[in-house]
């Protein structure tokens, strides 16, 4: 637990900590250990957890817990936000930008203050004129279904090997311009120019009722600011988009990872840091139709992100996508349709691609059954 007068000498650059200086050594064989456990491009990005301390005051904020998220957001920059949950929408404690020094990063805004360094995040706030203590380490949340192997009736759609099963929404291409990656993934390689056609891929095989299952991972791309930063898109039965975004640490609003484009927000933002696997398990019904053909039922999305349920039985309305951006038809049908990948200009990856066609037979995998809502 952090020491405020320790605290408060770390914050200021005259001042030196003899113990920092005894210590030098082991701290930077920590930090190697560290980094290396979470396998982390940026030691400080990501998710912090940990609890307040038994000093007066604590008991003010109910709950021992203590979460925090940390955003690159460009050059020396970081956004700081302490948490106390990171698994509901709840207001933060504290939110706030920080400067990295080194391979130190630290704040002082007289209310809330910190030092991140080794893997470790101490810091204090203010609360009621009181400093309230709290210590919390890096953590790294890994999704229920990651690595999930496909089930006896999968269709396998991508296996890390090749295309096969892909090609080229715009016909104008002659064969797929997405590029595989070492480690076994398709990564987005955008268009050239708007000159360009844009390369979203598709599957060959299409389904109606079905159930999906994939994984992509977002760069980090910290200089970019909203629906710039790594957006792509999954697209059920050619029209019904499940956005794909770093909206880590946002809100999780209609238009960020985890929605129903622009239809309906995710019951809560599960989008983990960039440069992280995450995963998408997807339950789609098509849209029911009387024999005159006039919609009786609206289509259906359960999505499970990183192995929490954020959308059950949502009836989604319409499709997503205008027909102007497309040259297929995006009129609502209950007819089979492919799953297409979005080129949004952002080298967005992805690997583990297969489903279950749920109107011949397949059956929902377990493991998605056993799943709980957040």
């Amino acid at each position: 637990m952090v020491n405020v007068e320790s605290l408060n000498k770390r914050n200021n650059p005259n001042e030196q900590d003899p113990m920092k200086i005894k210590t030098l050594i082991p701290t930077l064989s920590c930090l190697v250990a560290v980094l290396n456990l979470l396998n982390a491009k940026d030691p400080f990005l990501g998710d912090w957890e940990g609890s307040f301390g038994d000093t007066p005051g604590a008991y003010r904020f109910h709950i021992k817990e203590c979460y925090a998220r940390v955003i690159p957001m460009g050059g020396e920059g970081y956004r700081v936000i302490l948490l106390p949950s990171l698994d509901e929408r709840v207001p933060a404690h504290f939110d706030l930008m920080a400067k990295r020094n080194g391979d130190q990063l630290k704040f002082d805004n007289g209310e809330f203050r910190g030092v991140l360094e080794n893997g470790e995040f101490e810091g204090a706030v203010i609360h009621d004129g009181e400093w309230v203590e709290f210590s919390l380490s890096k953590t790294q949340r890994l999704s229920k279904t990651l690595n999930a192997s496909p089930t006896g009736d999968a269709v396998v759609l991508f296996d890390g090997d090749d295309f096969d099963n892909w090609v080229p929404i715009d016909e104008r291409l002659k064969e797929v311009p997405w590029k595989l990656t070492k480690d076994g993934a398709m990564e987005v390689v955008p268009r050239k120019s708007s000159k360009h056609p844009k390369t979203n891929l598709r599957t060959k095989q299409e389904f109606g009722d079905v159930y999906y299952h994939l994984e992509f991972k977002l760069p980090l791309e910290p200089e970019n600011r909203a629906q710039g930063r790594a957006n792509s898109g999954v697209f059920i039965q050619k029209k019904y988009e499940v956005q794909v975004l770093d909206s880590y640490g946002l809100e999780g609003w209609w238009n960020e990872c985890g929605s129903i484009y622009e239809i309906v927000s995710p019951a809560i933002n599960r989008c983990a840091p960039p440069e992280q696997w995450q995963t998408y398990d997807i339950i789609f019904r098509t849209p029911r139709f009387d024999e005159n053909g006039v919609k009786v039922e609206n289509a259906k999305l359960t999505v499970f992100h990183n192995g929490f349920q954020i959308h059950k039985d949502q009836e989604v309305p319409m499709t997503t996508i205008p027909q102007k951006y497309v040259s297929f038809s995006v009129e609502e049908t209950d007819e089979p349709g492919f799953l297409w990948l979005q080129d949004h200009s952002n080298p967005v990856q992805f690997r583990n691609i297969w489903a279950v066609d749920l109107e011949n037979g397949g059956k929902i995998p377990e493991f998605v059954k056993a799943l709980g809502r957040y």
